[in-house]
């Protein structure tokens, strides 16, 4: 005897039937996660139909000034490097951070090879700005 057999004396009397709606709930089931999987798709294509790539960025980091309130190198830093790994930057790292310094920070200097790679990118803007 089924569970719905159980709690609905009708499916007992049915005999067969029971077995059948549970058969239909399983069909149900799988198409609806087949249509899912659809939806999925074609989120993924209209994305790229607008222009957008899969590795748009879904959060967007807040920018550095180095003056006033937004001295705190490190706290900035910090929050970029989530951003960083919740919108999956790699190589385009070092480009988003350019990108986030502004006002005072913008003035330093950077050489080409500092902006090049990420880690050097850091390290010369925490020499320069002061990393508090």
């Amino acid at each position: 005897m089924c569970v719905a057999e159980e709690s609905r004396p009708f499916c007992s009397a049915a005999g067969n039937g029971c077995s059948k709606l549970v058969s239909e709930r399983d069909e149900a089931t799988e198409s609806a996660e087949k249509a899912l999987e659809k939806v999925s798709e074609m989120e993924i294509k209209h994305f790229a139909f607008k222009g957008q790539s899969a590795k748009s960025t879904r959060v967007k980091p807040k920018k550095f000034s180095g003056c006033d309130n937004d001295t705190d190198f490190k706290a900035f830093l910090d929050q970029f490097e989530v951003c960083a790994r919740i919108n999956d930057w790699n190589e385009e790292k070092a480009n988003q951070l350019i990108l986030c310094i502004k006002e005072k920070a913008r003035v330093v200097q950077l050489s080409t090879d500092d902006k090049k790679c990420y880690g050097r990118m850091v390290k010369a803007l925490s020499e320069k700005i002061g990393m508090r």
